[in-house]
This record gives C-alpha cells, sequence and structure tokens, in this order.
C-alpha cells in the first residue's frame, strides 16, 4: 500500500490571525472559567465562585480575566508567528476592544451561561463555612460550584448537644416556661430552613430577637417571613427589650444554629403541630400577619383605630378574609399586647404603632405625594404637592383644584394627544404623574 508522502498543507496567515479573534478567544476563556465565573443573562450579572459560594462580581473581574487572556495569547503570537504578522495580532490584542469583546461574547457560552433559578434552588441543603449540610440527612459534603449556592450562614453548627444558655433562656421568657411551645418555636425555625431557598435574600428586619438572631446566623432575612409565619399561629409573652442581648447570643451563634438543624429534623418528622393550648383564634394570626406586613413598632408612635381598621379593610379585601367589626379587630389588637390610647380630643387609637407607607393606584390612577401623619391623625400634602401641581399646570395650561378639593378623574385634551391623570384625595404615596394617550 502506497503512503502518501506529500506534506500537510501549512495554515495561511489569515487562518493563523483567525485563531486569536475575540470569537475563539471567548471559547478559551469559558474552558479556562468554566469552575470560576457564570454569567445570568437576566440580571446582567456575572457570578464569581470564591471557594465556598457564588458571589455576584461588582469588582470587574470576568473582564480583567479577558484582559489577562488576551495578553496571553499576545504573547504566545509574539513568540510563534512570523514577526510581521505576529506584531499585527499583539497590537490587537492589546486594545481595549479586544478585552471587551471576549468578555461579551463569553457571558453566551453555554459552559458559562446560567438562569438565575439555578442558584439556591435546592431547599433541603443549607451552605455553611464547614460544607454542604443536607437538613434531611445531617451529612455534610465539601464545597462544590454545581451546587450553585450563593448564601452561606455566618458559622458553622456546633456538635450535638452544644449548650447555648443565654438562648434557651430568651426561649424560655417567650414562652413562659412552656417546654412544648418552646419545641414548637425549635420547629418553626427549622422549617425556616428548608423553606429558605425559595425566599428572596434580605436584609433582618430587626422586629424580633428570635427572628433576628436566626437571620444575623444564617447571613440574610431570608427565612424570616416563614419564622413570623409559625410565631402568629401562638401567643407568646412579652420580651423586655435588652440592648445587651444580641452581643451576649453571638457567641452561640454555633450552637443555635444546630438548636435549628435539630428543630428541622423534628419538623420532618411530626410537622409544626402547634400545641393546642397556645393556639391563637384564626382571626388572630391574620391579625398579627397583619400588623407585621403593614404596621411598625415604635414606642414614640400612635395610630388612630379608624385609620388602623380601614388598612385592615384593605388588607383583608386583598387576602379574601372576613374583616369583622371594628370592635373584634381592635380588641384583637389589644390582645396582641398595643397599649389603647385617647389622643387629640379623645380619638382612640393605639400607642406604640405606625402605618407603613404604601404606594397605590387604583384603575391606573396615580396619587399626588401625600403624607399620613399618625401621629397627627391626618392626612397632609406634602412639600412636593405644590410643585407636583404647577408642573401639571404647565403640561396641561389649565387650573387644577387644591390637594384638599374634590377629585379631578380626566381633564380634556385634543384627540391624539396626552393628558396628565391625578387623584387629588390625600394618600400616604407619593408617585410621578400617570400619562395616558387619548384616543
Amino acid at each position: 500500500m502506497e503512503v502518501d508522502s506529500a506534506k500537510p498543507t501549512p495554515p495561511t496567515d489569515g487562518q493563523i490571525v483567525r485563531l486569536y479573534q475575540p470569537r475563539p478567544l471567548a471559547r478559551a476563556f469559558a474552558v479556562v472559567h468554566e469552575q470560576r465565573l457564570r454569567y445570568a443573562a437576566r440580571r446582567r450579572q456575572w457570578m464569581a465562585w470564591d471557594g465556598t459560594r457564588w458571589r455576584p462580581d461588582d469588582t470587574g473581574l470576568a473582564l480583567d480575566l479577558a484582559g489577562e487572556l488576551c495578553r496571553t495569547a499576545a504573547d504566545v503570537a509574539a513568540t510563534e508567528m512570523p514577526e510581521k504578522l505576529g506584531l499585527r495580532v499583539v497590537e490587537r490584542l492589546g486594545a481595549p476592544a479586544a478585552s471587551a469583546a471576549v468578555e461579551r461574547l463569553a457571558r453566551t457560552d453555554r459552559l458559562l451561561a446560567a438562569s438565575p433559578e439555578r442558584f439556591d434552588a435546592e431547599p433541603d441543603l443549607l451552605n455553611t463555612p464547614a460544607g454542604i449540610l443536607d437538613t434531611r440527612t445531617g451529612d455534610v459534603t465539601p464545597h462544590r460550584p454545581d451546587a450553585y449556592m450563593t448564601r452561606i450562614a455566618a458559622v458553622a453548627p456546633a456538635a450535638p448537644g452544644a449548650p447555648c444558655p443565654e438562648w434557651d433562656g430568651l426561649v424560655a421568657r417567650m414562652t413562659g416556661g412552656d417546654a412544648d411551645l418552646a419545641f414548637f418555636l425549635q420547629r418553626v425555625v427549622g422549617r425556616a430552613l428548608a423553606r429558605r431557598a425559595a425566599e428572596p435574600a434580605s436584609a433582618p428586619d430587626r422586629g424580633h430577637p428570635l427572628v433576628d438572631t436566626i437571620a444575623l446566623i444564617l447571613g440574610d432575612g431570608a427565612a424570616s417571613a416563614a419564622i413570623r409565619e409559625g410565631i402568629d399561629m401562638v401567643r407568646l409573652d412579652p420580651v423586655a427589650h435588652d440592648p445587651g442581648v444580641a452581643d451576649r447570643l453571638e457567641g452561640e451563634y454555633p450552637a443555635i444554629l444546630r438548636w435549628a438543624i435539630d428543630g428541622c429534623f423534628a419538623w420532618r418528622r411530626i410537622g409544626l403541630a402547634p400545641p393546642p393550648h397556645a393556639r391563637r383564634p384564626a382571626a388572630a394570626e391574620a391579625i398579627a400577619r397583619f400588623l407585621g406586613a403593614d404596621t411598625d413598632a415604635s414606642p414614640a408612635s400612635w395610630v388612630s383605630a379608624g385609620e388602623l381598621y380601614a388598612r385592615w379593610l384593605e388588607w383583608t379585601a386583598e387576602a379574601g378574609i372576613e374583616p369583622g367589626s371594628q370592635k373584634a379587630f381592635a380588641q384583637a389588637v389589644a390582645a396582641l399586647g398595643f397599649t389603647p390610647a385617647r389622643r387629640h380630643g379623645g380619638r382612640r387609637g393605639f400607642a406604640g404603632l405606625r402605618l407603613r407607607r404604601v404606594q397605590k393606584q387604583t384603575s391606573g390612577v396615580a396619587s399626588p405625594c401625600v403624607t399620613t401623619d399618625s401621629d397627627q391623625g391626618e392626612a397632609r400634602p406634602s412639600a412636593d404637592t405644590s410643585a407636583e401641581h404647577d408642573a401639571a399646570r404647565r403640561v396641561l395650561s389649565l387650573p387644577l383644584p387644591s390637594a384638599t378639593g374634590p377629585s379631578l378623574s380626566r381633564l380634556p385634551a385634543g384627540e391624539g394627544h396626552s393628558v396628565q391623570v391625578w387623584s387629588l384625595h390625600p394618600s400616604p404615596c407619593a408617585t410621578a404623574p400617570w400619562t395616558e394617550p387619548l384616543g
């Protein structure tokens, strides 16, 4: 058999240069950094692996690594290509546009592209400095990029049975020494560990010592909503404010995390099962959730009973819950530990509460900037209202009524024009004017 002794055709200069174009370099970038970088297109954000979790890259790491790859390719071109051709490639790769093009093309490479849903998608895994703990079995495995975890606890859990006397004392004060109720709270926190992956990361809300401590241990407030939901099921004793308790609890974080993990095991075995003797009526649970969502506790504040009940009616309408009478509502709020107090000429209300500001729109009509001042018990236009009205007058060339006048639902305009639509009823929100086309 004859052997073809012809030599292979050497690549042309054009073929060599094409190897140093952005697209093949972007592929090389993806192969080199597959274990280090991901790009979430929907968030328009690079994520970088730090050895324990994926972090958002806000330092330009990907662009820097793309520049490093271009510099390496330029060094190779300078030594392995003909001098004239090599100088041309080196000049091209040294330009900032080259590294920017490599970084941009690498975003869509299948090795690096990742949807946001891939991150923190496994609810049964808890990331800790000691490794990834499976809350179903208690097994701990090494950190790995393909777990796609972005969150990590502040501490590793202590060994089973580790004592946390300060924490136990706090729980005992909240439960009045009721062991069944304390065990229920442990299961509530344990369930929150498993539900945490489905909740967005958030800052601790600084409203409840148990909730806040768990949020600090886990590194964010993602478990807070699930814990509060469980707490709202039962009656707990109020705990006096102690400014030093946070510092004393910090040394017990590893043991408290172990307590929470043991609570997760117990929740998987028997569920939440609130103690019947401590369970709140269903209406009280709903009111407690409403107060947590729409009010803030503030010792110096006061809210009128009428304002609070009006907000409750809005909340129940959205939730599909029967609101009950205003008297029953006021009694339930008082039973939750808020003190009835009269102010401003004998008006009924509650001390230590204030309504949160909300932004609302009705039928696409935005309200002007009006502030609800619960301490004064009345609504008042904000300082920006007059400026907003002046702007509206300039747009419309029409007079506007005052902020306390009737609602202005629509102003006439010619066909094909736009018109500013304002509702001038007092409202606790600040929104920009809404513009709609007129047909």
